[in-house]
This record gives structure tokens, sequence and C-alpha cells, in this order.
């Protein structure tokens, strides 16, 4: 009897513990998906192609609407000559995602465009991540306030 006791608080131990590691490792899982997601936003602010110039005097973060319309057109429209190199360069960098920006304040409040769409074949589940910046009009000289989205594409597993 004794025997059966004490085999009964064995597997009893063995399924607290099962579940107290399953839920450590749900938790890291999410944790490196929402890094993933933030370090995907941060790329996008940290483009070269979209930054603002030294000259213009603007701080970490600031995106040249211009450049960053720029960039759009060339990865969504289909006429577009240089297309296929830009989005083998961008779907690396990337990967499957879609980004859209949406201005919340100035004379284009409310509007919103996307600048880089490339879902993967299937279907996938997806993650948001939002992080604002400004956006600097150099031809108007004005400043807005804005929201990058991302929406990235991950595997059942969690995994890109």
């Amino acid at each position: 009897m004794a025997i059966v006791i004490i085999l009964f608080l064995i597997m009893v131990g063995f399924v607290f513990y099962y579940n107290v590691l399953r839920s450590q490792v749900e938790t890291e899982v999410r944790f490196r998906e929402d890094l993933e997601g933030i370090t995907l936003a941060k790329n996008v602010l940290g483009l070269d192609e979209v930054r603002c110039t030294v000259e213009s005097g603007r701080g970490e973060g600031c995106i040249d609407v211009l450049a960053l319309k720029g960039l759009a057109y060339a990865l969504t429209n289909n006429d577009y000559l240089l297309k296929q190199t830009a989005l083998s360069y961008y779907n690396e960098l990337l990967g499957p995602a879609i980004i859209d920006v949406h201005l919340l304040s100035g004379t284009r409040a409310g509007q919103s465009f996307r600048v880089y769409d490339n879902p993967p074949d299937g279907t996938f589940s997806t993650e948001r991540t939002f992080l604002f910046t400004t956006l600097y009009d150099p031809v108007q000289r004005t400043q807005d306030l804005a929201y990058i989205d991302v929406t990235r594409y991950l595997t059942r597993r969690g995994e890109i």
C-alpha cells in the first residue's frame, strides 16, 4: 500500500512539473515572438533608404515620407523595372510580412499606405506589432506623427 501511495505522489509530481515546464516554455516562445516583431519594426525604421537625412536635423526614428512612398511604389507597383531585384532584397531582409504606415496627425491624418506585402503560400497565423514614428516631409517641411503596423506570418509552432 505504501508503494502505491509513493508512486501516486511521484506521478502527481511529474504532472505538476510538466505543467510548470510547459507554461515556462510557452511564455518564452511568446516573448521571442514579440521580440522578433519589434526587431522587424525596428529594421523598417532603420532602413537607410527611408531614414531622414542628417541635414534635415530630425532625430532618431524619423522617416522621410517621400523616400518611404518611393520604396512603397518600388515594392508594390507591378510596372516598376527593378521590382524583382528590390523584392528579393527586401524579402530576405523582412521575410513574410505586411508593413503599413498610418498617419495620425497633420494635413494627411487618417491616410495610410502599404509599404511591403509578402504573404507566404498557405495559411499561417499572424502577429501584429505597432511602432510609433515621425514622418518628415522635406517639401512641405512638416513633421507628422505616424505608426508602423507590421504583420508577421508565423507557422503553427510560432516560428517564421
